[in-house]
């Protein structure tokens, strides 16, 4: 009899201690016990995924235009964009990253970009309409493992990032 509650005192504590894993049963042929048996997923493999970009709460922008900018650890002509006009204040936002079509920042593709796996840079900057440096401004670091949402922190002014 203490021989089956040690049994069952082990089961306990091993569905307990199971973590992340799936727990199945199996048979003690000693003692007819179930037994758990914890087994771990294998890790999923890097995914390209859309990058969607977030801002909540901007304060002080109303009339303005958000520009963000997607960038790999190569400086240069940003790999993706999204703009959307500041309609409020406080003001929120999310919308997914697109191609930039010609040279003006704000012109558009149609269908969001699928970023390879890896790090990259999104620079969310509030600008006035005409000016080519912004009033407030944050960069985020992220990673692209499938669909990715980039949420902006609070934003700085003055901003010190170069578009």
């Amino acid at each position: 009899m203490k021989k089956m509650a040690l049994m069952a005192a082990l089961v306990l504590v091993a569905a307990a201690c199971g973590g992340d894993g799936d727990t199945t049963g199996n048979t003690d042929t000693t003692t007819g016990a179930t037994v758990a048996e914890t087994t771990t997923a294998a890790p999923q493999p890097a995914a390209p995924g859309q990058v969607e970009i977030a801002v909540d709460g901007v304060t002080g922008g109303n009339t303005q235009i958000l520009l963000t900018m997607i960038q790999s650890g190569d400086q240069g002509r940003p790999m993706g964009v999204s703009c959307a006009q500041i309609d409020g204040d406080p003001w929120s936002y999310s919308g997914l990253i697109y191609p930039m079509e010609g040279d003006h920042p704000c012109a558009l593709g149609t269908t969001p970009i699928e970023f390879e796996p890896g790090m990259y840079e999104a620079i969310f900057g509030v600008f006035t309409g005409g000016q080519t440096a912004p009033d407030q401004c944050v960069k985020v670091e992220f990673e692209v493992n499938g669909k990715t949402t980039v949420t902006a922190p609070a934003m700085a002014a003055p901003c010190d990032l170069e578009f």
